[in-house]
């Protein structure tokens, strides 16, 4: 079986779960994904700039569309990585907007994306709309994701 789905690695600066990446590359070949993840994915005007931001993991397959990875920091605080989470997805909505011409139709984003927040232990009570998983739940995102491709 030819494998349609690739891992792309750029500037990484933050911790991630070593068997994050193989995790993700075993699911997605075994289950006949197409697409890519791209670790440490800049998305902002100049990726050589300090504060642009980037992206610790950016997942893009026919089969679950657009997932962006964050792994905090403070994984033993909720509020915290709640917080993070806020900010990943609004610098990431950001950025596709700037694409307004080809990811924009009647003001809002031609697609969805989610923002998942990846820690090393189970966090109990989150609060909907948001999304934490341990490394070991993985599977678990993707089947939540997962639909069939247009």
């Amino acid at each position: 079986m030819e494998e349609k789905f690739y891992s792309i690695r750029g500037k990484i600066s933050r911790y991630m779960p070593t068997d994050f990446v193989e995790k993700v590359t075993d699911y997605c070949n075994a289950n006949g994904f197409e697409g890519y993840i791209h670790l440490g994915c800049p998305l902002g005007a100049n990726a050589d700039d300090e504060k642009a931001f980037t992206a610790d993991a950016l997942l893009i397959t026919k089969q679950c569309g657009v997932i962006v990875f964050d792994f905090p920091q403070d994984a033993a605080d909720k509020q915290k990585i709640l917080n993070e989470q806020d900010a990943v997805y609004a610098q990431t909505e950001n950025y596709f907007r700037n694409y307004s011409k080809t990811l924009i139709r009647a003001r809002k984003l031609i697609f969805d994306f989610e923002v998942v927040s990846v820690v090393p232990s189970e966090i109990e009570d989150i609060p909907e709309g948001y999304n934490i998983c341990s490394s070991y739940e993985m599977a678990d995102i993707f089947a939540a994701y997962s639909h069939p491709p247009r």
